[in-house]
């Protein structure tokens, strides 16, 4: 289970992937840590 911190980090680093791709997360965080995971 990863610690909030690294999830903060991976989100980040995801989104702004997603932003660069042309794709984008769903607005609930929650959907998207599990994608992380």
């Amino acid at each position: 289970e990863p610690s909030d911190k690294s999830v903060e980090i991976m989100r980040k680093f995801s989104e702004q992937y997603a932003r660069r791709s042309g794709t984008y997360f769903c607005s609930d965080k929650t959907v998207t840590a599990v994608v992380i995971k």
